[in-house]
């Protein structure tokens, strides 16, 4: 079985140009991790999800896990957190995308498939190998549906 069987296609997408506040709209809307972004042609470009989202938040010396800095030097009020989500509203999605996340192909096996989903812990998108077109989503609820159906 090929990941072509049981991937989600066409998936939702975001475009580089859309506003995380649209972004984050999707995402809640659709209960999604993350949506993969694509630009006008179909050319996969990245992702931008849930913890994309969250990093805007926070402080970027938070971000790095080697720093083990702790927060709690920081006022810790949601009217603060608020405003900045709100300001963040209105940043390019296309600024913030993670352009290295891992991505699979049509033509991937399944065990494949389960091992990126694993190590990746998201869904990821599927593209194809020489153009790098979208074409899919896959999450290891897919993954799952598909396995548990071969018995």
């Amino acid at each position: 079985m090929t990941v072509q069987t049981f991937m989600t296609s066409p998936p939702l997408s975001l475009r580089p140009d859309d506003s995380v506040g649209a972004a984050a709209q999707q995402l809640i809307e659709n209960r999604f991790v993350n949506l993969p972004v694509a630009d006008r042609d179909g050319i996969y470009l990245g992702v931008f999800g849930v913890f994309d989202l969250l990093a805007l938040v926070l402080p970027k010396a938070a971000l790095d896990e080697s720093a083990g800095l702790d927060l709690g030097f920081l006022k810790d009020d949601v009217n603060t957190v608020q405003d900045q989500l709100e300001e963040a509203r209105f940043f390019r999605i296309g600024d913030h995308l993670k352009k290295t996340a891992p991505v699979l192909h049509p033509e991937s096996g399944t065990l494949e498939a389960v091992l990126e989903l694993y190590r990746a812990r998201n869904t990821l998108a599927v593209v194809e190998k020489n153009g790098r077109k979208l074409v899919g989503m896959v999450s290891y609820w897919d993954a799952l549906r598909a396995l548990m159906r071969q018995r």
